[in-house]
C-alpha cells in the first residue's frame, strides 16, 4: 500500500507573481495533470499539501476533490519538510510515502506505477526501503520510503525535504531506471515552463 504525497504548499517565487502550478498544461493545468496521472495509478491514497495558493489550488481541481484529500499547511513558509511532515502524520502509518511534487507533469500514470510496484515487489524482503527513478545516472522524483522511515521523516529538521535522509541511506536505495526524462523535468523558472510546453 502506497500513499502519495503531493507537495503543492510553495511560494512560487521564482516565477514572479504566477503561481506555477496554475499553468496551462496540456488541456488543464500542471497541477491537475501531475494529480490526474496519480488518480490513475495504483496509490491508494492522494494528499494534496497546500499553503499560500491554497483557495485558487482548491477552486482548480474541484473535479478531482472526490478522489485527493487536501491539507493546509500553515507553516509552508518555513520550507518543503514542513508539507512532507504534515502529509506524513496523516498517512496510514503501514504504507509506503511517495513523495511528489506538484510541478512535475511529464510523470504518467505508467511512470508513478513503474515506481509503486517495484515498491511492492521489493518491500517485504527489504522492510528499509527506499525506490527512486533513475534517468541516465541521475536521481529523479518522486521517491518512495518504506514506514521504517516514518518517525525520521517526522523528525527531520532539514528544511527542503528529504535529500538528507536519502543521503544517510543510500545503502537501501532501489534505483529503478527510467526509460524518459519525465522524472528529471519540474518548474522552477519561467524559462522551465516555456520549455517544458
Amino acid at each position: 500500500m502506497v500513499t502519495s504525497i503531493v507537495l503543492s504548499a510553495g511560494e512560487s517565487s521564482r516565477m514572479g507573481n504566477e503561481n506555477k502550478l496554475l499553468l496551462p498544461y496540456s488541456d488543464s493545468t500542471v497541477l491537475y495533470t501531475t494529480l490526474s496521472a496519480l488518480r490513475h495509478s495504483s496509490s491508494n491514497h492522494i494528499l494534496l499539501i497546500t499553503g499560500k495558493y491554497h483557495a485558487e489550488i482548491v477552486a482548480s481541481i474541484q473535479s478531482l476533490q472526490q478522489e485527493v484529500d487536501i491539507i493546509y499547511n500553515q507553516d509552508y513558509p518555513l520550507g518543503m519538510s514542513t508539507s512532507i511532515i504534515l502529509g506524513v502524520k496523516n498517512t496510514n502509518p503501514t504504507h509506503g510515502l511517495m513523495i511528489c511534487l506538484g510541478d512535475m507533469p511529464k510523470l504518467t500514470t505508467d511512470d508513478y506505477n513503474l515506481l509503486i510496484n517495484a515498491y511492492i515487489t521489493l518491500v517485504n524482503k527489504s522492510p528499509h526501503l527506499i525506490v527512486a527513478p533513475r534517468y541516465k545516472g541521475k536521481r529523479g522524483n518522486p521517491v518512495i520510503f518504506s514506514p521504517h522511515y516514518r518517525n525520521q521523516i517526522l523528525q527531520n529538521n532539514y528544511p527542503e525535504g528529504c535529500r538528507n535522509i536519502i543521503k544517510e541511506n543510500e545503502q537501501n536505495i532501489a534505483y529503478i531506471e527510467m526509460s524518459t526524462e519525465h522524472c528529471l523535468i519540474d518548474i522552477d523558472t519561467k524559462e522551465d515552463y516555456l520549455k517544458l510546453i
